[in-house]
C-alpha cells in the first residue's frame, strides 16, 4: 500500500504491474557484494509517472521500516528526472516567450 485516496488504500498493484522475486541478470559480476533483489514498476497507460514516481519514493522510509535493518530499499533508475528536466525548459520558455512578447502589444 503506497497511498490512502477517499478511504481507500491504494496498491501498488492499482498503478503499475507488481512481480515478486529476485532480479536475475545474465551479466558477469565484477565486484563482490551483497546480494540483491529487486522491482520494477512499469507505468500503466494514462497514469501520471511522474506523480507515481513521486508517491513510491514518498513511501521508501515506510517501507523500508518493515524490513530488516540489513535490507535497504533504493531507488536504482529514476527516468523522471529527464521528463521534470523537459518539463522546466517547456515552462522557462513559454515565461521567455510572454515576456518577450509583452512588450509587443503597444
Amino acid at each position: 500500500m503506497i497511498a490512502w485516496r477517499n478511504g481507500a488504500p491504494v496498491r501498488l498493484s492499482n498503478i503499475g504491474s507488481v512481480v515478486n522475486g529476485v532480479e536475475k541478470r545474465p551479466r558477469r559480476r565484477l565486484v563482490q557484494g551483497p546480494a540483491r533483489g529487486g522491482a520494477r514498476h512499469q507505468r500503466q497507460p494514462g497514469a501520471n509517472i511522474v506523480q507515481t514516481v513521486q508517491l513510491v519514493k514518498d513511501s521508501l522510509p515506510r517501507l523500508q521500516s518493515r524490513h530488516p535493518s540489513a535490507i535497504t530499499l533504493t531507488i536504482v533508475t529514476d527516468r523522471t528526472e529527464t521528463i521534470r528536466a523537459s518539463v522546466r525548459d517547456v515552462q522557462i520558455t513559454l515565461i521567455m516567450s510572454a515576456a518577450g512578447g509583452a512588450g509587443d502589444q503597444a
